[in-house]
């Protein structure tokens, strides 16, 4: 936000800028009635921060798309980068077409809750009326804040409850053989990791080799790396350390050397960043083309075709098979809940559970 000193007749004014509207019209903001240029010039700064703090957005005769857009300019600054992004599709594409020509004064949890059911009618997914949910909450939120309607209407509707998605897992074979087609490609080292620790793309990207305990065999996950290149927290905001096979460490160890190679050949070409998954150059690798690359190899390769995040719920998936305890494997996958865990891979644990029935039977009456 920025703002210039104007002179009026005998009288000098602050004009803050406010952006454009949605026909590219210049809004601005005036405080008029300084005596002298040093007195505007000295106030400038207060009137920027009233302004940032939403001070002069008017009453509550302002409808939603435009409480929507000043609180746009507030969130960019404190949410990462890629929330801030996946809210402004939100706001753009769904909320302000549906109800960013009501005024917000009028609008009641009655709206909201069929804005809400319209989303579910529509069949999106949980995770997307989440979304849409905590972006209509904390838009509401701040009008509250800045006094534009005395409680936040969305409080009262009630939510559709989480219904886990299928999803498509490979069996061992299928793991085995995807490895061997990308055994040499630069990727492989990500690719790897995802299936032996069920990391999330973010979080294999954002892995540095000081996360790498050699001695312990051990990996720990401190940050997760957004499609910007910015790294945040986790995504339940805790660190783990997850214990490695014996494949994965003889994979880093490849790794490291590759890295040493590559920076020999490549000299001051090669950008050393002190990251594990990197590309020929020394960068790192970008969420998005981990993505773009595992489906290219998937359909080229011919193997079943299921999604990156997959990789994941195959590892969970071989985990419980194999006999694994659920509450380690929840705490690898870095779940806040153990039912989180019983929720997803829910369809496993029945037949685990008549293997189990099995080999007890044999124990004791065989």
């Amino acid at each position: 936000m920025r703002g210039s000193i104007v002179k009026r007749g005998n009288k000098y004014a602050i004009v803050v800028y406010l952006g454009v509207d949605e026909h590219g019209k210049k809004r601005q903001k005036w405080f008029s009635g300084y005596n002298s240029k040093k007195e505007a010039e000295k106030d400038l700064p207060r009137k920027l921060l009233e302004v940032e703090q939403g001070y002069y957005f008017g009453t509550g005769e302002m409808f939603l798309k435009d409480v929507a857009e000043e609180w746009k300019r507030y969130a960019k600054k404190n949410l990462a980068a890629q929330t801030y992004a996946r809210y402004d599709d939100i706001i753009r594409l769904s909320i302000i077409p549906k109800l960013g020509n009501m005024k917000i004064s009028k609008i009641k949890t009655l709206h909201l809750q069929k804005y809400i059911n319209d989303l579910e009618m529509d069949g999106k997914s949980y995770g997307t009326i989440n979304n849409h949910y905590f972006c209509l909450k904390s838009i509401l939120e701040q009008a509250v804040r800045w006094q534009l309607i005395p409680q936040n209407p969305i409080l009262g509707i009630v939510k559709p409850k989480k219904n886990y998605r299928s999803f498509k897992v490979w069996d061992i074979d299928i793991v085995k053989k995807f490895l061997s087609i990308i055994e040499d490609k630069p990727y492989y080292i990500a690719y790897l990791i995802a299936l032996t620790t069920g990391m999330r793309q973010g979080e294999i990207c954002a892995l540095r080799w000081e996360d790498y305990d050699e001695a312990q065999g051990t990996l720990t996950i401190r940050h997760s790396m957004q499609r910007n290149m910015e790294l945040k927290e986790p995504k339940t905001g805790k660190t783990r350390k997850i214990a490695l096979m014996e494949e994965t460490k003889r994979a880093l160890k490849k790794q490291r050397i590759r890295q040493k190679e590559l920076k020999l050949m490549l000299q001051d070409e090669y950008e050393e960043s002190g990251y594990i998954c990197t590309n020929p150059s020394g960068q790192p690798y970008n969420p998005k083309t981990l993505l773009s690359t595992f489906k290219r190899i998937v359909e080229h390769s011919g193997l079943p075709q299921i999604r990156f995040h997959d990789l994941r719920h195959t590892f969970a998936t071989i985990a419980l098979k194999t006999g694994i305890h659920v509450k380690i494997v929840s705490e690898i996958l870095g779940h806040s809940k153990i039912q989180m865990t019983l929720d997803l891979y829910s369809h496993v644990l029945p037949n685990m559970q008549k293997e189990a029935t099995n080999l007890l039977e044999k124990t004791m009456f065989l």
